[in-house]
């Protein structure tokens, strides 16, 4: 048996997406169908037109209101209401990047992102509560924060919320960087060209202490490692460094060579996938399993970290790796991507990373007890 110097079981109790395939059932059957839910959208600026997304077509309002966002906090609160029990007990941590980020334009300050966790928190009647925004990690750290919380006593549970809106500002700014993709994202394939954007929410629900009520009761957190390269303000540090002492933060409490799958960022970016992949062969120097999902319902942002950890421990919990969608002919590299099928994984652990502006990186290593 390993030696973890954390030995307060933290567990995972319950969780749920939305994503433009659907609730985490949904998504899970589409991933492990080689489907995507990426498509294009017509809006009034033409050049936006050509980017395929990630969109909610059952959402209410434009893209980047108030309106918008507001019905998906709607939807998200009544998704843990008719799941949770006495909900307004917990303590809350929402994660965000630039929520209703087009009432800026016009010229009103409302649903912004350090209003998010506020207007959700008053939906639950929940007083404790704090807003995580580190860029593409933040739902990842938001579930950090929550970990050590519970770890130093602080709480004994919370609720951990990632949520974001497509935008016509965030679309802008990531087609001004020409990280966007005009045709469908590409995980770790060769003739990757960019990433495509999506929409939705996640929630993980973390507790010292389970029960016969929760959904799963096996599933734990046991690692958790945050860093910042400090390289670029966009660009991630080539040789990985970053995210490889983020990576052995979390995996501090195990051998690394027990660990036998990832779900990577994997955004479809040349310089993202090109860096991850230098870090994970600095790490394992054999073969192991990688997947990411983005291919499928795009780059959530301050969300992916949620959803992704919802994925990660359907693999668990499904002795699965569900396809990489949208790779072709995979980055040379001994490790095994997944492509356009699943395949069988039977280790109880699996590491979920995430990789943001500013050179932040967030890890976490689930396990599954059998």
């Amino acid at each position: 048996m390993e030696n973890r110097q954390n030995t307060i079981p933290i567990y995972i109790t319950h969780y749920n997406i939305l994503t433009c395939l659907g609730n985490i059932e949904d998504t899970w059957n589409n991933l492990l169908n080689n489907k995507t839910g990426l498509k294009y959208i017509k809006l009034n600026n033409r050049d936006l037109s050509k980017y395929p997304l990630g969109i909610i077509d059952s959402l209410k309002g434009d893209l980047g209101t108030k309106e918008r966002i507001l019905h998906l906090i709607d939807i998200l609160v009544e998704d843990i209401k008719s799941k949770i029990k006495h909900y307004t007990n917990y303590h809350l941590i929402v994660a965000t990047t630039k929520a209703a980020a087009d009432e800026i334009i016009k010229h009103k300050l409302e649903a912004q992102a350090w209003q998010i966790t506020s207007i959700i928190a008053k939906k639950l009647n929940i007083s404790t509560y704090t807003t995580v925004s580190a860029a593409c990690a933040s739902s990842t750290l938001a579930i950090i924060e929550a970990y050590y919380r519970i770890i130093s006593g602080v709480c004994n549970k919370a609720i951990v919320i990632g949520i974001d809106i497509l935008s016509k500002f965030v679309i802008s700014g990531f087609a001004a960087l020409k990280a966007l993709s005009t045709s469908y994202a590409k995980p770790f394939d060769q003739k990757r060209t960019g990433l495509c954007l999506g929409e939705g929410y996640g929630y993980i629900v973390l507790e010292k202490e389970t029960n016969s009520t929760s959904i799963d009761s096996t599933i734990e957190i046991i690692g958790a490692g945050s860093s910042c390269d400090a390289f670029h303000i966009t660009a991630p540090a080539k040789d990985g460094s970053g995210l490889i002492r983020c990576i052995k933060q979390a995996c501090s409490n195990i051998d690394i060579n027990m660990i036998k799958g990832i779900n990577a960022h994997g955004t479809a970016t040349i310089y993202n996938d090109a860096m991850e992949i230098e870090a994970f062969t600095k790490l394992w120097k054999t073969p192991i399993a990688i997947y990411s999902v983005k291919g499928a319902i795009g780059h959530l942002l301050g969300a992916c970290g949620t959803v992704e950890t919802a994925i990660a421990i359907k693999s668990l919990l499904y002795k699965i790796i569900p396809p990489t969608v949208g790779l072709e002919e995979k980055i040379p590299t001994y490790l095994n991507i997944s492509g356009k099928k699943a395949f069988s994984f039977t280790n109880p652990y699996i590491l979920t990373c995430n990789s943001g502006f500013g050179g932040i990186n967030a890890a976490l290593l689930l396990y599954k007890r059998s």
